[in-house]
Parts: C-alpha cells; sequence; structure tokens
C-alpha cells in the first residue's frame, strides 16, 4: 500500500557525509538514516515512512554510494531533520522534493483571491446598524458606494440622508417598516 506522505531523497544534495582520517569528508555507504520533527530534542518519526515501493521503514539506508534514496514522510510533513549517527546528531535539514504541485497550486489560488479581491474593491460597501444597539456604524472610509441596510424602524436615520430607497451621491439607504 504506497503512503500518501511527500516525497523525500534523491536530490543532488541528499547524501551522508562521514568524517576521515585528517578531516576528509566521506561519503558514507549504508549508513542508516533517522528523522525527526526538531533539529534538537523533538520527537523521532519511527512510523509514517515508506520506502518507494510503499513498504514501511523506520529509517533509510544510504545507498553504496552515500546517497539517501526517494521514500515518502509522514502525511502532512514537509520537512524532516535528518540524522546519519544513530541519534547522536548533528540533525540537517530535509525538505520534500514534491512541493513544486503543491506551490504552483497555491500561486493559482492566490491569484484568484486577488482577482477577486480587485473585483470586491468597487463593489459597494454594505453597513448594517447594529440591531442589539439600534446604532448605526460610522461611513466607512471608501469612495465606493455605501448601502445602508437596517431592519429596525427607520429611526434614527443612518448617517447619510436617511429615508427608504434614498440615494444621495454616494450612499444609498434602504430601510425596513
Amino acid at each position: 500500500m504506497a503512503a500518501d506522505g511527500h516525497l523525500f531523497g534523491g536530490a543532488i544534495s541528499d547524501y551522508v557525509i562521514a568524517v576521515g582520517s585528517g578531516d576528509a569528508l566521506l561519503l558514507a555507504a549504508n549508513a542508516p538514516v533517522w528523522f525527526y520533527n526538531a533539529r534538537i530534542g523533538g520527537t523521532r518519526y519511527e512510523t509514517g515512512l515508506t520506502d518507494i515501493n510503499g513498504g514501511t521503514i523506520t529509517e533509510v539506508m544510504s545507498d553504496s554510494a552515500g546517497a539517501i534514496p526517494q521514500f515518502r514522510g509522514p502525511t502532512g510533513i514537509r520537512t524532516m531533520w535528518a540524522d546519519a549517527s544513530a541519534g547522536a546528531g548533528p540533525r540537517r535539514l530535509m525538505v520534500a522534493v514534491d512541493l513544486s504541485d503543491e506551490v504552483a497550486e497555491l500561486v493559482a489560488q492566490v491569484a484568484t483571491l486577488e482577482a477577486t479581491l480587485a473585483e470586491l474593491s468597487s463593489a459597494p460597501a454594505w453597513v448594517r446598524r447594529d440591531p442589539a444597539t439600534g446604532a448605526w456604524p460610522a461611513r466607512p472610509e471608501t469612495g465606493r458606494w455605501v448601502i445602508w441596510v437596517d431592519t429596525l424602524p427607520l429611526t434614527p436615520s443612518p448617517p447619510a440622508i436617511g429615508g427608504t430607497g434614498m440615494v444621495d451621491g454616494l450612499d444609498m439607504y434602504w430601510g425596513g417598516a
């Protein structure tokens, strides 16, 4: 059964590095990598990880060249802290490699919201008298039409020229009985 978590590993920077003699940096082959929800402390992810074929795993093993293969993280997790020293640290941040589709979807949603906001910026503002207090709010600071809506008796009038069905400049009042 394939997991639905984000895809991690397999990127150009996903390797396990070990320190060799003379402080030489080496690629660490067949090293177990554990994942946590925090850089320091936190909780190790021991459930929710799956290999690329959907098999349940609790750690990822680097390959013979030290590369971290692709795997899936727990559902909804976009970043994890990787530790290739059996919990002794240091941990390094890994970011899901499949976020581009999610980002593209968010960009489209933002564009839709911006278009809606542009349409609303020229739409009339609606103001309703507070039925609990009977008070009218101040006229909004806008150059748009303001429509005063009321279901209470017409007294007092709104802070514009009142009356049922009155239109005056940028104000329209539609009142109740």
